[in-house]
This record gives C-alpha cells, sequence and structure tokens, in this order.
C-alpha cells in the first residue's frame, strides 16, 4: 500500500500488514531486498517520501521521520485523536503530504462526524514547528492534495457528494490565499474529478475522472459518399464521425458490391472523424455501412446505409463532322442555284 519513491530512484517505501499491524517497509526497485522500516508497535499509515523526510499517519497524528527510519517524531495532536464517531474512521489527521522541499506537511484533519464519510478539512505544519494553518473551512471534505513542483499551489479534491453528487478540484496557495475552483464550472453534477497531480512544469494538472453513478453515453455514428453516383473506375470516397468525441477508435466500415459479396475495412478515428477512398470494380448499386462496439463509456453504435450509383462505361457518341455536313449543305445549294438559273433563261 502507499508506494512511494525514494528521492533517487533506487528504492520504494511501502506499508505491509505482516505481523499484525500496517508497518513501513522499503524495497529495493526491482523488488528485491525488502526489509522493515518502521514499527510503531501499531498501525502505521498515509506514507508520502520526498528528499530526507518520510511522513506518515501513527495514532491519527501525523508523524515524519529520516529516510533511514530513525528519529520519529510526532508533528500534530489534534482534538479527539483516536476517538471514534459516526464515521468509518476516527477524528484525527490523515493523508501528509509533503513539500517538494520538505520543509512543510498539508494534511486532512476529521472535524465533522455527521455523515458516515465525515468532513475533513485541509491544515497545513511546518516541520519542526507546532503552529497550523487552516487552509479549508467549506463545510465539504477536502483532501487528495498535491504538490505543485514549484511548491508554490496546492491542488486537492473537494467532495460535495451528500447533495450535489459530485467531486471538483480546487487550487489554493500555501498560506491559504488564491483559492480557485478549477472543474465546476467544466462538468456537470454526477462527475467525480479526484487524484489530481501537476505536470513537470506546472503549466497542467491530471486528474482522475468518473462518473458517480457510472454513465454509458448513447454513441452515434454517421456514414456516407461523397457523391450520390459516379463512373465505373473512378474513386470514390466515404466519410463519417462518432459523437460524443472518441479519439483514435477503430470504426469497421462494410462496403456491400452489386453481386452482395462484401468489403470490410477497419478505419481509425481523427477527432472523431474517418475516411477511406474505395475505387468500385462494378456497375450498379454500391452500400456502405459503419458500425462501432462501443467501449466502457459509450454504447456501440451503427450508422444507416447509404448508396451509391455506379454506372456502367460506354463509348461516346462521335459528333457528326463539320465537314460532313457543310459538304451536303453546299450540294443542295449548288443544285437549287441552277434550277433558278436555267428558270430564268428560259423565260428571257
Amino acid at each position: 500500500l502507499y508506494p512511494s519513491w525514494s528521492p533517487d530512484g533506487e528504492e520504494i517505501g511501502f506499508l505491509s500488514f505482516r505481523d499484525q499491524t500496517l508497518d513501513i517497509w522499503v524495497t529495493d526497485a526491482d523488488g528485491e531486498n525488502q526489509r522493515l522500516l518502521y514499527d510503531s508497535g501499531g498501525h502505521d499509515a498515509d506514507l508520502h517520501w520526498v528528499g530526507d523526510v518520510i511522513a506518515f499517519t501513527r495514532d491519527s497524528q501525523i508523524w515524519v521521520m529520516n529516510s533511514d527510519g530513525t528519529d520519529a517524531r510526532r508533528l500534530t495532536d489534534p482534538p479527539r485523536a483516536g476517538e471514534w464517531g459516526e464515521t468509518v474512521l476516527p477524528f484525527g489527521d490523515y493523508d501528509p503530504r509533503v513539500s517538494p522541499d520538505g520543509s512543510q506537511i498539508v494534511f486532512e484533519r476529521l472535524v465533522d462526524d455527521s455523515t458516515i464519510h465525515g468532513n475533513y478539512d485541509l491544515f497545513l505544519i511546518n516541520i519542526g514547528e507546532s503552529s497550523e494553518t487552516r487552509l479549508t473551512d467549506s463545510g465539504w471534505t477536502q483532501g487528495l492534495v498535491s504538490w505543485s513542483n514549484d511548491g508554490q499551489k496546492l491542488v486537492y479534491t473537494v467532495s460535495a457528494v451528500g447533495l450535489e453528487g459530485r467531486y471538483d478540484l480546487f487550487l489554493i496557495e500555501p498560506d491559504g490565499s488564491g483559492m480557485e475552483d478549477v472543474t465546476s464550472e467544466i462538468f456537470p453534477p454526477g462527475f467525480m474529478a479526484n487524484s489530481a497531480i501537476f505536470s513537470m512544469n506546472d503549466s497542467s494538472i491530471y486528474f482522475i475522472g468518473n462518473w458517480w453513478d457510472w454513465k454509458i453515453f448513447d454513441s452515434v455514428l454517421t456514414c456516407s459518399f461523397t457523391s450520390p453516383q459516379i463512373d465505373l473506375g473512378d474513386t470514390v470516397t466515404i466519410s463519417g464521425s462518432l459523437g460524443p468525441l472518441v479519439e483514435s477508435v477503430f470504426v469497421q466500415v462494410t462496403v456491400t458490391r452489386p453481386d452482395g459479396s462484401d468489403d470490410i475495412h477497419d478505419v481509425v478515428t481523427d477527432e472523431g472523424n474517418y475516411v477511406l477512398d474505395i475505387k468500385p470494380d462494378q456497375h450498379g448499386v454500391w452500400e456502405a455501412q459503419a458500425s462501432w462496439e462501443g467501449d466502457s463509456g459509450h454504447s456501440e453504435s451503427t450508422s444507416e446505409v447509404t448508396e451509391i450509383i455506379v454506372r456502367e462505361e460506354t463509348e461516346p457518341e462521335e459528333p457528326e463532322s463539320e465537314a460532313d455536313g457543310i459538304s451536303g449543305f453546299y450540294l443542295e445549294a449548288i443544285l437549287l442555284g441552277l434550277i433558278v438559273y436555267y428558270l430564268k433563261q428560259a423565260f428571257s
């Protein structure tokens, strides 16, 4: 549980239940040389390792120790620590997250047991000091916090499952200022954004998103030819789209020839669209239909059948030559002229 890399990437700290209690262990990166690092005699949890500092939860309090397991010491002593109320965990502090420079720890504190899961707020403490800073007091649960790599921001999840059925991401500075709602205007109720982390340069935030009541979206697939009819031997394009947008999936396009045989093509979508070029080799009516098998969040979909008429090639008619037409016209004109001439001579 709770695997955490050492700063040099050579070891991994983790929690393991091996002798009636949950203890802190460490292993080489290849899984070899597993060894017990710390055993308080009770359950130790919520491991986080940064630099030479390992933070963890013990007796519903936040503790720290050196990376070699020495000098374990308690940092927090919350009200009613370890006392059970109406929630799934006792009152206390949980999920410590060490700042990138190893000087501060932000953690969750159970402050209200009016619901089965309880409400938690975020607190911050400087290592080596006893004073705490309360960062949030919203009445909802705040948790799953991560530091930015420069130590200037915290991203965390606010859960409002009770009334709204949603999780949203918020940003805040370590002194409690600059609180910012990141996701509530983007995603609808019922969407849970959680487990956020910053990118290496802190320009983006990555997170897990899923639905409180898992939803399967109805997908819609279209398919059409670019022209209603072509001549045999010409190339025609079949195109369509898949919505809602699902990136880079295989759409199966079935092309039916006039003789009833099928050609099946697998086409990859690009930004929800697909394109397929074919060159019909039979005259008559060709049909095309696209289908997609769907995925865990989208239903399968089949497009309507689309048709195209492929005309048989015909020999073009040779136009009547200009010379032939003009020759016949001149012959008639000459004969008519001769008749008129002789009539004039006869009556003169």
